[in-house]
C-alpha cells in the first residue's frame, strides 16, 4: 500500500500529499501509453522533464523539506 511508512513529516498531513502522487503516477502512465501508441517522439523530453522534476520534489520533500513533526532524521523514506 502507499500510505504504508512513506512519511513527509507532516503527521496526519501526510495524507494531502498521497492523492497527488497518484494522480501524477496515474498521469504519467497515460501519457506514456499515448506516445507509444501514436509513435510520436516530439514529447518525450518534456514528459521526462516535468516528471522528473516531480520525482525530485517528492524525494525532497520526504527527506529534507520533512516538516517539523517528523523532522529529518537521517533515515531515507521511513520511519523506524
Amino acid at each position: 500500500m502507499i500510505m504504508g511508512l512513506l512519511n513527509f513529516g507532516h503527521g496526519l498531513g501526510n495524507i494531502l500529499y498521497f492523492p497527488p502522487i497518484i494522480l501524477f503516477t496515474i498521469t504519467h502512465i497515460l501519457l506514456t501509453r499515448r506516445l507509444i501508441k501514436r509513435n510520436n517522439n516530439t514529447y518525450w523530453f518534456l514528459l521526462i522533464f516535468i516528471f522528473g522534476l516531480i520525482c525530485m520534489l517528492i524525494i525532497y520533500k520526504a527527506t529534507y523539506g520533512r516538516g517539523g513533526e517528523f523532522s529529518w532524521n537521517g533515515d531515507i523514506f521511513f520511519i523506524k
